[in-house]
């Protein structure tokens, strides 16, 4: 019933026909367990309305104009990150996301006196909170619509007086953020983050480059609070009453009266709602003497925690915590039919790998090869040793921290080892598995699949277990290599900000390159500014977009010319891609930066090749010829590689940040160059794409590559009059996202992120 819940729920976003079909293949399970069929349908029909009702009453009350001074109690627990404050407002029954950035250090002092409960008057501008500029990004006004929240509150000043709330609700989520701060005050890193993540659920705090090696392992799941940690504290607290004389119905009462509140003190995600749930179902069903299957607890869990909130639906931490928990509890018959311990061990790991791994490649493009080895050693190590020492280490600092210095060492050694083997093993070559974004169908079909694996594997039918595990071989084979079978490529002028990545795939998988990289040029901040993950184009946008398109090879990554906003994100491609080769103008190396950047190619082992006017290579019937550079310039955005290619019907001229002094030459050397689709030099500089280049060039199009609200006044006015006198449309990243065209062998089609 559950799943005909959800399946009811996703209807209204994704395809009807889609569902449907995943819907009549349990109605057909459901027949051959003689289920209820009409239950089935019910629920799923429930959904739909459901979900239509409650988006129908998720709006705003506010408009921009109504921002200047509203009154508002804050619902969160403060977050300060740097030079950058954030929090959560309740004002007129509406959830507000408050962002301030400080200007001062005092300021930081003046934001740690807010707290949750705080009611305060505030004095700034409502914000729409923005949306994805790129292919497969994060979708941070969806995220926050999901929250029912539909404003960002974008502060002036911070309140200087505020009345206290004495709500229960306020009480928990100051004891939460006095937790975490009496945490990291009694205890160094890495253990104090940890220690935060595994029982008040923010992992915020913990380094950027372990989590990302935890992220990369599949083992991330252990940072989040589940159905282990509420098992252990309900049982730890259920023997501490029996031992005190507490009567053991009185003992089941108080566990579920404790529940709701350690919902809201662990942060009330969705694995933590789901976890007490069940939890909570399972302590009723044993007050009133009654027996409750777990999959019976799963499945109430599920539909009262969309019935609260139809969103969590669309949460990858329920997707997952679900579809692991349902998949080991019905695969319980086959577990307990093994009788070695650790072949069990591996038997759970698998199942609960098999049934993240559509979900995981959905959202996250790949998997580790590592993860299933690795969660056999990391989930008895957090089960059995991180997490009890956490509560006990937690409840000494509330205590007044004695005995700490006794026990503190023996969770800190450890959790150090396990980590810095996390970091090692996260950047070995080849421990990743790149299966691009699949369609939903084809998740669909995986599902469908693992169902029927685990249906036929509890019935014993070998035969048929046989050709479904075949079958699921074949279909991973075929997301594995889906380049190989498309027939259209694409070039993709991503929203780097300011600087370029260009990324060009060819049909059927005939070769894929990126032309520049991006990258943020450092600037020196004083060290109250430094956030605790500062943002880098090259993990956050460029890689993973590329991972989402399947792209584990790139044939060729070109560098325009040597200025960091072209290749600064280059060893991020290098240390998570098989890069073949990288190709930079013959005059590159002329400077410490650029021969800083030769030096760390020949460190990742990838080949540098030199290349200049008149070269080419061609791939298949694409030929790409090189026109410049033809000498050194003094200028080194004059060394900018020029290149000239035929895709999809229409020739494109990518330029680099060539000048007017280029330009010029390449006029002189290439007469009766012309293109179809013109990339603008230097972000539409005024040095750049000068009235005589773009009336020989003739393009139809023209992309500019530029940041937002960038300091140097990019595109410049005089060029963007220039291609408006010339009747050339313009597509830029800075208004439109990402810019891609899709093409076949004769044609193609520009779209926009942004419309």
């Amino acid at each position: 019933m559950a799943i005909s819940f959800c399946l009811g729920i996703a209807a209204t976003y994704f395809s009807w026909w889609l569902l449907a079909l995943l819907l009549l293949y349990l109605f057909f399970f459901c027949l051959q367990q003689r289920r209820t069929v009409f239950l089935t349908i019910s629920f799923f029909l429930f959904g739909c309305i459901y979900i239509f009702i409650f988006d129908a009453n998720n709006v705003t009350k506010f408009t921009e104009a109504d921002g200047e001074h509203i009154v508002g109690e804050i619902i969160s627990i403060i977050d300060i990150d740097g030079d950058k404050v954030s929090f959560t407002i309740k004002t007129s029954g509406e959830k507000l996301v408050v962002q301030y950035f400080m200007s001062s250090k005092t300021e930081t002092q003046q934001a740690k006196e807010l707290f949750p409960g705080a009611k305060c008057i505030w004095s700034g501008r409502l914000k729409k909170p923005s949306y994805p500029t790129n292919l497969y990004a994060f979708n941070y006004n969806q995220y926050l619509y999901h929250q029912k929240i539909h404003w960002v509150y974008e502060l002036n000043a911070l309140p200087t007086s505020c009345k206290e709330s004495e709500t229960i609700f306020t009480k928990l989520q100051q004891f939460r953020q006095s937790g975490m701060t009496l945490i990291q005050e009694e205890i160094p890193t890495p253990a104090s983050s940890f220690i935060i993540a595994l029982l008040f659920g923010e992992r915020k705090f913990i380094e950027e480059n372990t989590l990302t090696a935890y992220q990369k392992l599949g083992i991330v799941h252990l940072l989040a609070i589940s159905g282990l940690h509420v098992g252990v504290l309900t049982g730890f607290l259920f023997y501490i009453c029996v031992r005190v004389g507490i009567t053991r119905e009185r003992a089941l009462k108080l566990l579920l009266l404790f529940l709701p509140f350690y919902v809201i003190i662990a942060g009330a995600a969705p694995s933590v709602i789901r976890a007490s749930c069940m939890t909570g179902f399972v302590l009723i069903f044993m007050l009133q003497k009654k027996r409750l299957l777990a999959v019976d607890a799963i499945g109430l869990a599920c539909i009262v925690l969309l019935i609260i909130n139809p969103y969590f639906l669309f949460h990858v931490g329920f997707q997952l915590s679900f579809s692991v928990s349902l998949a080991l509890l019905l695969s319980t018959k086959i577990i307990q039919a093994v009788k070695s311990s650790f072949v069990r061990v591996l038997l759970v790991s698998f199942i609960a790998q098999l049934a993240s791994f559509p979900i995981i490649i959905y959202h996250f493009y790949e998997i580790s090869l590592w993860s299933f080895l690795l969660n056999t050693i990391y989930v008895p190590f957090y089960s059995l040793f991180i997490l009890p020492l956490s509560f006990i280490i937690f409840i000494l600092c509330i205590l007044g921290g004695g005995y700490l210095s006794a026990i503190f060492p023996f969770m800190q050694w450890p959790l150090t080892v396990m980590n810095d083997l996390a970091i090692y093993l996260a950047d070995v070559p080849f421990g990743h598995l790149s299966f691009g974004k699949p369609q939903l169908l084809m998740v669909c079909i995986f599902y469908a699949i693992i169902i029927a694996l685990f249906y036929y594997i509890e019935t014993g039918n070998r035969k048929r277990i046989i050709i479904i595990f075949s079958l699921l071989c074949v279909l991973c084979f075929g997301q594995l290599n889906s380049g190989y079978f498309t027939s259209y490529g694409k070039v993709i002028v991503i929203d780097i900000g300011q600087g370029t990545a260009i990324v060009v795939k060819l049909p059927y998988g005939q070769g894929a390159f990126l032309i520049d990289t991006g990258g943020e040029i450092p600037f020196e901040k004083e060290e109250w500014r430094k956030r605790r993950n500062e943002f880098h184009s090259g993990q956050q946008i460029l890689l993973p977009l590329l991972k989402a398109e399947g792209v584990r090879t790139l044939d060729k990554l070109i560098i325009t010319h040597g200025h960091y906003d072209h290749f600064g994100n280059a060893e991020v491609l290098w240390d998570s891609l098989n890069v073949k080769e990288t190709v930079v103008p013959f005059t590159f190396g002329r400077d410490e930066l650029e021969e800083q950047f030769i030096e760390d190619a020949m460190r990742q082992n990838v080949p540098i090749r030199y290349v200049r006017s008149g070269e080419s290579w061609k791939v298949g019937k694409y030929v790409f010829r090189i026109l410049m550079p033809d000498v050194m310039y003094e200028n080194k955005n004059n060394d900018s590689i020029a290149i000239l290619t035929e895709l999809g019907g229409l020739t494109w001229l990518f330029t680099g940040d060539m000048e007017k002094e280029a330009e010029e030459k390449l006029l002189n050397l290439y007469p009766s160059l012309s293109a179809d689709v013109l990339l603008i030099a230097h972000h539409g500089s005024a040095t750049s794409t000068t009235e005589p280049f773009l009336q020989a060039v003739n393009p139809n199009i023209g992309i500019i590559s530029v940041g937002r609200n960038n300091r140097y006044g990019h595109p410049d006015v005089e060029v963007l009059q220039r291609l408006h006198d010339e009747k050339v449309r313009i597509f830029r990243t800075d208004e439109n996202g990402a810019i891609f065209y899709k093409f076949t062998t004769r044609s193609g089609t520009f779209s926009t992120v942004l419309p």
